[in-house]
């Protein structure tokens, strides 16, 4: 599910689910069904981190236009044209179409409640 730092829930017809965020929950490795939405948010980090993320950038528009399927820890991930960024448990590469479609159609209703 795609939950915002400013704690806005994603509708669950996207089949996502919204958890409490947490600092603890920065450490710990992320459900399959459960995202970070980071908005406003163009750069993001997993120095500490002992898991691997998937990552999308999103623009202005709620267009997923980078993804990254696993970003190791200890590592840095930027794309200047996004306006939000939606972390989520690591994926295969072959998912990344599938999920970038979840993703927009996450933050598409989240942003009509």
């Amino acid at each position: 599910g795609v939950r915002r730092m400013r704690a806005r829930a994603a509708s669950r017809a996207s089949g996502v689910t919204v958890p409490r965020f947490t600092c603890r929950s920065m450490f710990l490795a992320m459900a399959p069904r459960q995202a970070l939405w980071l908005e406003p948010c163009f750069a993001i980090h997993t120095v500490g981190m002992r898991f691997s993320i998937g990552v999308f950038f999103i623009d202005k528009r709620g267009v997923v236009i980078k993804t990254i399927a696993q970003l190791k820890p200890n590592r840095v991930a930027m794309c200047w044209q996004a306006k939000s960024v939606v972390e989520t448990a690591a994926f295969a590469t072959e998912q990344t179409s599938a999920l970038s479609r979840s993703v927009m159609r996450a933050i598409a209703q989240s942003q009509l409640s």
